[in-house]
């Protein structure tokens, strides 16, 4: 069974509050940055390390 949760955000700060609420075993976060539509860009993975 996977505990999952997809969300998106536009805010760094949402994104540092969650983290600073995640357990010890934050390896298991995985966050990607999309890149802009417009400007374009590449893809991004970061993981809990």
């Amino acid at each position: 069974m996977c505990n999952c949760l997809f969300a998106t955000t536009h805010s760094l700060e949402a994104l540092d509050a969650i983290l600073a609420n995640v357990p010890e075993d934050s390896d298991e976060i995985v966050v990607y940055r999309l890149p802009n539509p417009i400007k374009g860009g590449q893809l991004k993975r970061f993981d809990g390390d």
